[in-house]
């Protein structure tokens, strides 16, 4: 998960010239020998990293101020609905993750916003075009991704 989250927030920042607005999906790994794809919206700074069956979401932004390796004691939901933990570790500067199954990515999907909270700091994120990069997200790992 670490260097999955390393590499999607990396990812982030990459997008940026290459897809101005929404999300840029692109495989991890060499070509020929793919291991996932990543889905980054450099605007909003979300992006979702899949390998194998495990999926994430991956959060960026300067409030949070994280170091790569703080511990994240925190917690994060979809529209005010139920909160779950974050993944413990920050894998990359400012970034939260959280691994996503098939209820939370609906709910993920179908949502308006996400939240974050860590400590006293709350970050709200904008979900706008997430159901497509998922959808382009899954079509690059059937493509992409040897089973």
């Amino acid at each position: 998960m670490r260097r999955l989250a390393a590499l999607a927030c990396a990812l982030i920042s990459f997008c940026t010239a290459a897809h101005a607005a929404g999300f840029e999906v692109v495989p991890i790994g060499d070509k020929g020998a793919y291991v996932g794809c990543v889905a980054a919206n450099s605007d909003t700074e979300v992006a979702f990293a899949a390998v194998g069956p495990q999926l994430a979401i991956l959060l960026q932004s300067k409030l949070l101020r994280l170091r790569k390796g703080d511990e994240v004691d925190g917690t994060w939901s979809v529209d005010g609905a139920k909160e779950r933990p974050l993944e413990e570790k920050a894998d990359s500067p400012n970034t939260v993750s959280a691994m996503l199954n098939d209820t939370t990515m609906a709910q993920v999907m179908k949502g308006k916003a996400i939240s974050v909270t860590v400590g006293a700091t709350e970050v709200e994120w904008q979900l706008d075009g997430t159901q497509k990069a998922v959808l382009d997200l899954a079509a690059c790992m059937q493509t992409n991704v040897k089973r």
